[in-house]
């Protein structure tokens, strides 16, 4: 914590204040951010990008093969339409 920090009694906060106010709001809101099981989320997040770019990877190669053996536009737009609905609002960006 920082060291210019002090409560509104003019003291400084110890561990166990923390503690026991992180339990306080852990049962009023829900886990805190900083708790563990976000931090276990967290430690995946670069396992969770290159699973991501596989599975662009595959759907890009996927619409490239479409777009050399299908030649009609019409068909290759709605393959193209369908997979960006199937990869999500996530991947449209």
């Amino acid at each position: 914590f920082s060291t210019g920090y002090s409560s509104v009694h003019g003291e400084r906060p110890s561990a166990e204040y923390a503690k026991l106010r992180k339990e306080s709001l852990e049962s009023q809101f829900g886990v805190a951010l900083g708790s563990k099981s976000v931090s276990i989320f967290y430690r995946f997040g670069p396992f969770l990008a290159l699973y991501r770019a596989a599975i662009i990877s595959f759907h890009v190669l996927k619409l490239t093969i479409w777009h050399f053996f299908v030649r009609d536009v019409k068909k290759r737009a709605v393959k193209f339409c369908r997979t960006l609905i199937l990869l999500g609002p996530f991947y449209i960006k």
